[in-house]
């Protein structure tokens, strides 16, 4: 028998990075996964980067916002979200007003919070 394969890169075998947010903000307790090209395509993302939850808390504000799990957060305050660090950022100072962005399979959801 013989097969002709088109051969592709492997994908990443770096684990994505996980983290439990804390602090004065709406995702207080949740966990974030930085996406890797691995879970993109696990997710069905595609090409996206940015971060998705991974867990939100019973009784969190989160939970009370319809944030979910394979949520994939896009902005928050203006701030475009690349990775967890720039996610960091974004959330590390309190806020009267929180807007965030946020994709659910192929729908953007706009949240505006009070602080």
């Amino acid at each position: 028998m013989e097969l002709d394969l088109e051969l592709a890169e492997a994908p990443s075998l770096k684990s994505a990075a996980q983290v439990q947010l804390s602090g004065p903000n709406p995702l207080d307790g949740t966990r974030v996964l930085e996406v890797s090209s691995t879970l993109a395509d696990e997710l069905g993302l595609g090409d996206l980067a940015g971060v998705v939850v991974a867990a939100v808390p019973n009784g969190s504000i989160a939970q009370g916002l319809g944030i979910r799990p394979g949520d994939v957060l896009l902005r928050v305050n203006g701030t475009r979200i690349a990775d967890i660090g720039g996610l960091q950022t974004a959330i590390q100072r309190p806020r009267q007003l929180w807007n965030m962005d946020i994709r659910r399979g192929s729908q953007i959801y706009r949240l505006a919070v009070r602080g």
